[in-house]
């Protein structure tokens, strides 16, 4: 699968492997063109890579192989503010359309499981072709942007899916637009310039596909040409912030937290008091989205310091928001339960003291000292649903 940048110390590492599982739909603030204008594509079994840069608190995302399902789900609607709904495709679209790729149809629809009709005894094209089955309204994507998509794959030779993210628990994939290598070159590239709340189907052919690929799927041979539909779900600049009403800045016996604009990495201001042996929650932001519930997985900008003022990590060095599994016990217990009932578009400050945090976690402190009291500032900028 893909990697995308995330956060190397919000995790817990008891959790296991570098990869999100979980099966999810988007629920998104306007920023950062989350949305209908915010989808994108991958291939390989539903995980979502989190590199390790800060193994202590952020550790790496849980995974756990994606279990068989015997049906696929019939479609997965996103949750969104009213202000970014998909519109549905009309209905002279409903139909299979032909691609213009000889030998290859494709439905029009939009987050519901793709059909795809290929007729073998064509000969498949002999380069990478892309093909915008259906426009979305959203948001052009360009490289460097944060990609969130559902796709299904499968061989020109063969019906039979070697990747399905509409299969019940699987997570739709998240990774870097046209910088980050994808299980099959041909991908790279392929939705650059291509709005949110697109269909897109792509052929690669063996010289740039399963051909020099490093790993196939069972039953998928080096000659076999790949096809794959995107359905653009959504999709983050690296600059995204919070969309809402400032309420707070903190202070007091508390951090307090200062921005020049949302769009630029907070300063957090450590007071000189004694932390919080409980763990605190102050919204600075507060956004209309939905609040995230236990499952969900969060797309959000973080800060981590602590009390001390050491700075553990943040994605505003990246630049790039990151993924994070929320309310699963793959995060540090003080941060995850923290997070649960936040709204999407809202920052918060969220302190966290050793009995929910190191301590708590097992994780390696990376020159963190486990008694250290946490202090984390969070923008939530889109969540997927379970």
């Amino acid at each position: 699968m893909v990697a995308a940048a995330g956060p190397a110390s919000l995790t817990n590492p008891r959790r296991g492997r570098d990869s999100i599982p979980c099966r999810c739909r988007l629920r998104s603030a306007r920023d950062a063109f989350s949305g209908p204008e915010s989808r994108q594509p991958v291939i390989h079994r539903g995980t979502i890579l989190l590199p390790v840069t800060l193994v202590a608190l952020l550790a790496a995302c849980t995974g756990h192989a994606a279990p068989n399902r015997p049906s696929p789900a019939s479609s997965r609607t996103a949750s969104m503010p009213p202000t970014a709904t998909v519109p549905a495709a009309p209905a002279s679209e409903s139909p299979l359309l032909v691609s213009g790729i000889p030998g290859i149809s494709v439905d029009a629809g939009f987050e519901t499981e793709p059909q795809i009709h290929v007729d073998s005894a064509t000969p498949p094209p002999t380069r990478t072709e892309v093909v915008v089955v259906r426009r979305g309204p959203g948001v052009l994507l360009q490289q460097g942007d944060l990609a969130v998509v559902d796709d299904v794959g499968r061989t020109w030779r063969s019906s039979a899916m070697y990747e399905n993210t509409y299969y019940l628990g699987q997570a739709p994939h998240v990774f870097p637009v046209g910088t980050t290598p994808l299980a099959l070159p041909g991908l790279v590239h392929a939705l650059e310039g291509i709005p949110v709340g697109s269909r897109v189907l792509v052929v690669v052919p063996p010289s740039q596909g399963f051909g020099v690929s490093a790993s196939r799927p069972q039953g998928v041979s080096a000659a076999d040409t790949a096809v794959v539909v995107f359905d653009i779900i959504g999709g983050y600049r690296g600059d995204a912030g919070p969309q809402g009403s400032v309420v707070s800045h903190g202070g007091g016996q508390l951090p307090s937290v200062s921005w020049s604009d949302v769009h630029s990495a907070p300063h957090v201001h450590i007071p000189e008091a004694a932390p919080p042996q409980q763990r605190r929650v102050v919204t600075l932001v507060k956004g209309n989205g939905p609040a995230l519930q236990q499952g969900n997985l969060a797309i959000v900008q973080y800060l981590a310091e602590t009390w001390s003022g050491q700075l553990v990590g943040s994605s505003w060095d990246r630049p790039l928001p990151v993924p994070l599994p929320i309310g699963t016990g793959a995060l540090l217990p003080g941060l995850d339960q923290g997070l649960v009932g936040v709204t999407v578009g809202s920052r918060v400050l969220i302190v966290v003291p050793p009995a929910e945090g190191l301590s708590a976690s097992g994780a390696p402190s990376a020159g963190v000292p486990r008694s250290e009291t946490l202090v984390f500032v969070v923008d939530v900028l889109g969540a997927y649903n379970t």
